[in-house]
């Protein structure tokens, strides 16, 4: 039990670190984007948008994500809706 615990709080420490550089960096790029005149010098990356699939098979017999079509034969497979991240 005493493994579990240290495991559970040594992600706790991994998420909170994730979370402190993520809020970070929004608003870094929040305080530069509205100041441009202030920090001419930054450049700030372009934002790409992760494209995500709507509808995948989770197919157990070939052991990948395969389309709705190419799976549709195999009665082991369940589909996996995805949503988008906001």
């Amino acid at each position: 039990m005493g493994r579990v615990l240290e495991h559970l709080s040594s992600l706790a420490r991994e998420v909170s670190l994730d979370y402190e550089r993520s809020m970070n960096k929004i608003n870094f790029d929040h305080v530069v984007s509205s100041k441009p005149e202030t920090f001419s010098y930054v450049t700030l990356p372009k934002k790409e948008e992760e494209q995500v699939p709507g509808l995948q098979i989770i197919c157990k017999l070939k052991k990948k994500n395969l389309s709705p079509v190419s799976c549709l034969s195999h009665s082991c497979c369940k589909f996996s809706q995805r949503t988008r991240a906001v």
